[in-house]
């Protein structure tokens, strides 16, 4: 006799609060993402890839751009100097010129031609 549960009736989405385990239950990366984002979160994240090896692209390409862009926008709008900017940013001022060199959209790893 097989136990055949119905997956849409019993999803993590819709199961009550009080199933719900506490964070001492859970081993140490859904804790952390629980603690993060919630327990219900982090079992419904189970339940999507249950079995998957789940490889997670780091977040710096984007955080990157983001901190770019606003450097550019400090420096066009606000007028800071670089060395203001590389204080503000902990980046040195080498990186300020070349930030404030590149093209928009430029690949990140590439160096503006004619920088030095």
């Amino acid at each position: 006799m097989s136990c055949n549960i119905d997956k849409n009736r019993f999803s993590i989405a819709k199961m009550p609060d009080e199933y719900l385990p506490d964070l001492s239950e859970l081993n140490e990366d859904m804790r952390m993402i629980a603690e993060e984002f919630g327990v219900r979160a982090a079992l419904r994240l189970c339940e999507m890839f249950a079995g998957t090896d789940l490889r997670l692209q780091g977040h710096v390409k984007w955080v990157r751009a983001w901190r770019n862009a606003a450097i550019c926008k400090d420096f066009d709008e606000n007028k800071i100097s670089m060395r203001a900017l590389a204080r503000k940013y902990g980046l040195g001022q080498r990186w300020i010129v070349t930030i404030l060199n590149r093209v928009p959209d430029q690949d990140d790893r590439a160096l503006p031609p004619g920088l030095f």
